[in-house]
């Protein structure tokens, strides 16, 4: 699942350093910058969450109204 997470920020980051480059036609750095910044958030966009874990062990109960 790492490896998955790896790749598929690396795709995100060169897609964004070509499209700031090309697109935008930016600077060299800005686009590194840019390409970085896209690579971070989609390492955070693709970690697995926490919340989700926490959950899965506490089995949900329905709720009780009390009228029949």
């Amino acid at each position: 699942m790492k490896a998955l997470r790896f790749i598929l920020s690396t795709i995100i980051s060169l897609t964004f350093l070509a499209l700031f480059l090309e697109g935008f036609h930016s600077s060299l750095p800005a686009a590194i910058l840019a390409g970085g910044l896209s690579f971070l958030g989609g390492m955070l966009m693709f970690s697995p969450d926490r919340k989700t874990k926490e959950t899965k062990k506490h089995s949900l109960s329905p709720l009780k109204t009390g009228k029949r």
